[in-house]
């Protein structure tokens, strides 16, 4: 036998009790996962308990869901297994569940009759989920190949050096070849950084002024 994990309420001395099933009532109440009783969630809940065989004396109790919530823990990686054809990780995450009820007491017997309430009631259940994430060596690559494909094709170094030296080329051959009616502003630019070995070359070019 062990403790149930669940640590209880102060307002529910029963529920403090890490040693007892769904606070001694097994009858009404079953508890599958070891923390709240299964009727936890239901808009609203009855028990009654008798004092007598004739059924006269008794305490009947009401539950009256108001309001719950949930909050998730950061999700967190507990492992990795690598092969050359797939990856596998796994991960756990923490879900921590609240109910708050209206809580009502009706009690009849022959020394007391009273109704008291409403009080509220906790409920909190925290759950640990896992699960495993697996990636192929072949969605990996598609991947990889869609987002080499999203990046585009950046021009190579041969397509813009062979632009850059028709670039050059052009502009001597307007100082070489006299063809006046290609000369272009561009190209008088060119001569000016000619250097002095070029000197004769330059002045049987008659198009150019000096």
């Amino acid at each position: 036998m062990t403790q149930d994990t669940y640590q209880g309420t102060l307002d529910n001395p029963l529920s403090q009790n890490l040693y007892s099933y769904v606070m001694n009532n097994p009858v009404n109440m079953w508890d599958p996962s070891g923390n709240v009783p299964s009727w936890v969630g239901d808009e609203w809940h009855d028990e009654i308990t008798y004092y007598d065989e004739a059924e006269t004396e008794y305490k009947a109790q009401f539950w009256f869901l108001i309001d719950e919530d949930y909050s998730y823990g950061s999700r967190q990686e507990v492992g990795e297994v690598r092969t050359p054809h797939i990856i596998e990780t796994t991960y756990s995450q923490k879900l921590t569940e609240h109910w708050y009820y209206n809580y009502w007491v009706i009690i009849d017997t022959a020394e007391t009759f009273g109704i008291f309430g409403p009080t509220l009631k906790t409920f909190t259940e925290k759950t640990t989920y896992q699960w495993t994430v697996k990636i192929s060596a072949a969605e990996i690559a598609d991947e990889n190949k869609q987002k080499i494909a999203d990046l585009g094709s950046p021009p190579t170094n041969s397509q813009i050096s062979n632009r850059e030296s028709s670039e050059e080329r052009t502009e001597l051959d307007y100082l070489l070849t006299g063809t006046a009616s290609e000369y272009s502003p561009a190209s008088n630019a060119a001569v000016l950084i000619i250097s002095s070995s070029m000197t004769c070359a330059l002045e049987e070019a008659p198009w150019i002024s000096a």
